[in-house]
């Protein structure tokens, strides 16, 4: 299963390349006034469940343009063709591929993350370890606060939710280092998970921007939770992953926002 999902994000990640740089005003579209959707999304997102559904004909598939609404199968994709639209209209290199492969109930058994222009790949089994590009990757040993290097996104506030980022943000800053905020959630969990960062939150993300994320974080040694310290991310759109020595901390933090 591994070898087929690493061979089927390269092969995407070459195809979504000869869009790069080259879209026209009639490439893009908004599903608002600010989420975009291009035409390299809807076609890589098409490329690939065609692969999957050619060798697996009855699994289920839940992608970002075109949820299948049906009763979930035992046997689930999560598909993003592109997360960091936005970057990829302004050719900014963070976006990625993400492809996770799992069964019900949030099992995840493998996935991957492509970063085309960056050449990063990353992929993870289950019980396997986590790797870039070929090399076992783990998270950062940072286990004070004021060291700790952060990232964050912003879906809350161009979906318009009340309850946004923003109080978590103003919370937390004072108390670590520095924040850092690519646009990109499985570039945010992939980053974790190499070091590059020691956690990551965020609001109203879903499924397909984060599963594959997930099981790469947790093999590489981090923890991921809600923000009660619990796995219902996906029901409550809303995710902290660390590299697990400074998570509760930053999970009493938001909890005082809750009092």
């Amino acid at each position: 299963m591994q070898e087929f999902i690493l061979n089927l994000i390269r092969n995407a990640g070459k195809k979504v390349l000869t869009y790069y740089g080259k879209l026209t005003e009639y490439d893009i579209k908004f599903k608002n006034p600010k989420d975009i959707v291009t035409t390299a999304d809807k076609e890589i997102e098409e490329f690939i469940k065609g692969e999957i559904s050619k060798k697996f004909s009855r699994h289920t598939i839940i992608a970002e343009e075109s949820v299948n609404k049906e009763k979930l199968g035992e046997d689930i994709w999560y598909i993003d063709p592109i997360d960091g639209t936005t970057n990829f209209v302004h050719q900014f290199p963070f976006w990625g591929i993400s492809i996770a492969y799992g069964k019900n109930n949030n099992d995840i058994r493998n996935s991957a993350i492509y970063f085309p222009v960056l050449n990063e790949l990353f992929w993870a089994a289950k019980g396997k370890g986590a790797f870039k590009n070929g090399i076992q990757i783990y998270v950062s040993k940072e286990n004070n606060l004021i060291n700790s290097l952060l990232s964050t996104g912003f879906a809350c506030l161009r979906a318009g939710w009340e309850n946004n980022n923003l109080r978590y943000l103003n919370k937390i800053l004072p108390l670590i280092r520095d924040i850092r905020r690519t646009g990109s959630a499985c570039f945010d969990l992939c980053s974790v998970a190499c070091g590059r960062v020691d956690g990551f939150w965020e609001l109203n993300l879903s499924s397909w921007d984060i599963m594959a994320g997930i099981l790469i974080v947790e093999e590489a040694g981090g923890k991921v939770s809600d923000f009660d310290g619990k796995n219902n991310y996906i029901e409550k759109r809303e995710i902290l992953a660390t590299n697990g020595i400074i998570h509760n901390k930053i999970l009493e933090i938001f909890n005082e926002l809750k009092r």
